[in-house]
């Protein structure tokens, strides 16, 4: 019963992030990274116009920055929740839970099913 709760806990995560849109909050913060620094390399610009510019971007990146902390959270937080109501009903621990995801057996197989998982997405959809 605790493999249930870590596929729970793993396949629960990745399925909020997407869910929530996580990924393409993260690539909006590489864009927006990529705009700033266009903006202090470009020559047309004087100072002032620079400064407001990465100000603009500064507090988008900032802004992003508490979207993608409380969306994460969230995105672990339920996957967690149920766990913990496994618990309650006396299927599993959680320590027993968060100890085997810990694992390097678990870890490793996660990795491997992650990738297979991101190829097929990216051959399926790309």
């Amino acid at each position: 019963m605790v493999l249930v709760g870590e596929i729970v806990v793993v396949l629960g995560f990745m399925l909020f992030m997407k869910l929530f849109g996580l990924v393409g909050r993260t690539k909006r913060v590489a864009e927006v990274a990529k705009s700033a620094l266009e903006v202090i390399r470009d020559s047309n610009l004087d100072d002032l116009q620079k400064e407001k510019a990465t100000q603009r971007y500064a507090k988008e990146l900032f802004s992003l920055f508490f979207v993608i902390a409380a969306v994460s959270l969230t995105a672990l937080a339920i996957p967690l929740g149920i766990v913990w109501t496994m618990e309650l009903a006396n299927l599993l621990t959680v320590a027993e839970v968060i100890e085997g995801t810990l694992t390097l057996q678990f870890i490793g197989i996660a990795a491997v099913l992650s990738v297979i998982m991101f190829v097929l997405s990216k051959y399926r959809f790309g």
